[in-house]
C-alpha cells in the first residue's frame, strides 16, 4: 500500500503476476493459458522483475513446443507493444539500453557491505563498489539456476514463485 501511494508500481506488477498465475493454474482451457502469458507479458511491461517467472510459467505443464513458442509469444505482444514507440523512435538507443544495464549499484548485499565498511571508515567511500555488484549478480544468478533446476517440472508453481521472489528481495534488497 505504502509503494503504491509513493506512485511505485510494484502491487500493479505483482497482482499482473498474481492474476497470471491464477489463470495458468486453475483455469484448464487453452485461452486461459493465453490470457495468463498474456497478463503475465503486461506484469512485464510494468516492471520488468517478473521476468525471472518466465521459465516457470512457461514449463509448468507439460505441452509441445510449439504451444510453448506460441505462449511465449504471448507474453511478448504486451512488451512489444510498450516498447514500439522507443523503438520506431530510435532502435539501437533502445537496444543498447536493454543489453547494457547494470543495475544500481546501490542494490545487493554489495550496498550492505559498502554500508558497513562506511561505518568502520566514514570518510573513505568503497572503491571498489563494482566488485560487490558482480558478486551480488553472480549469487543471484547461480540461485536463480539453482531454483530453476529444482522446480522446472514441479507440480507446485506456488512454492516455485515465492522460493524465486524470496531470493530475488534477499539478493537485491537484503531482506
Amino acid at each position: 500500500i505504502i509503494s503504491s501511494a509513493q506512485g511505485q508500481l510494484d502491487p500493479l506488477s505483482i497482482f499482473l503476476v498474481l492474476l497470471s498465475f491464477f489463470l495458468l493454474t486453475f483455469k484448464k482451457k487453452w485461452s486461459h493459458r493465453l490470457l495468463g502469458m498474456f497478463v503475465f507479458g503486461l506484469s512485464f511491461a510494468i516492471k520488468p522483475n517478473s521476468i525471472i517467472l518466465l521459465p516457470l510459467f512457461l514449463f509448468y505443464r507439460k505441452e509441445n513446443i510449439k504451444r510453448k513458442i506460441i505462449l511465449f509469444f504471448a507474453s511478448l505482444i504486451p512488451i512489444t507493444i510498450s516498447f514500439l514507440p522507443f523503438i520506431l523512435d530510435s532502435p539501437l538507443a533502445v537496444l543498447s539500453s536493454i543489453t547494457n544495464y547494470l543495475g544500481n549499484y546501490d542494490f545487493g548485499y554489495g550496498a550492505i557491505l559498502r554500508a558497513l565498511r562506511y561505518q568502520d571508515n566514514a570518510d573513505i567511500w568503497l572503491v571498489d563498489a563494482g566488485m560487490f555488484f558482480q558478486i551480488s549478480t553472480a549469487v543471484f544468478g547461480g540461485g536463480l539456476m539453482l531454483l530453476y533446476l529444482i522446480f522446472i517440472r514441479s507440480r507446485n508453481l506456488v512454492t516455485a514463485i515465492i522460493s524465486v521472489f524470496l531470493l530475488y528481495y534477499t539478493v537485491y534488497f537484503g531482506v
